[in-house]
């Protein structure tokens, strides 16, 4: 009877560890895929559809290009505990869908989030994007046809999640906006 209650015991610690992402010190780097994650990120599309009907616009469709570059941004914040619209390398948003294979956009945005102890993580992000200007007009940009959503957890439980949006077009831009700004758009050279 003992044995059984110990095996018990232990088959229901060993499962509720695998459930919640306990890591050993073996294991501290952040968590960038996964059944978890991709459902983290499938949410938040979900949810920002929604807000974005709820408005009038369209849904954004899922590119998996720029899902890539949201999903290093916001492995790469995780695993150096910041928050930034540059990597841990200095690379803007432009540089980063760059790298990560993405052209023939004319406007570009990037919403970042990160919060820790909530029963929903997700959408506490989310509504503090709405309730900030700059993150709320990448959202409802009626311009905006794509997204990437990535997500990652720290090692400490933080869950940081990135947003990228697009708008297909020809780019005429060269350099990424400043640092302070979430959304980047195309100007045209002008030349004299």
């Amino acid at each position: 009877m003992i044995n059984f209650r110990l095996f018990s015991i232990l088959a229901t610690t060993i499962f509720l560890a695998a459930q919640t992402g306990c890591a050993t010190a073996s294991q501290r780097a952040p968590v960038s895929t996964g059944n978890r994650i991709t459902a983290a990120e499938n949410y938040v599309a979900q949810k920002i559809n929604e807000i974005r009907a709820d408005h009038g616009l369209s849904p954004l469709g899922i590119s998996g290009k720029l899902r890539t570059a949201a999903r290093r941004q916001s492995a790469d914040m995780a695993a150096n505990n910041f928050l930034g619209h540059k990597d841990s390398e200095g690379n803007g948003l432009q540089a980063r869908l760059a790298m990560a294979g993405v052209t023939g956009w004319s406007s570009i945005g990037e919403n970042v989030g990160q919060s820790m102890g909530y029963r929903n993580n997700s959408d506490v992000i989310i509504e503090g994007w709405m309730k900030s200007p700059n993150h709320r007009d990448n959202i409802l940009n009626g311009s905006y046809a794509s997204t990437g959503i990535g997500a990652a957890v720290a090692p400490d439980g933080t869950l940081y999640l990135t947003q990228v949006f697009m708008e297909s077009g020809q780019k005429t831009a060269k350099s990424d906006a400043p640092p302070s700004k979430s959304t980047q758009k195309s100007r045209r050279k002008r030349t004299e």
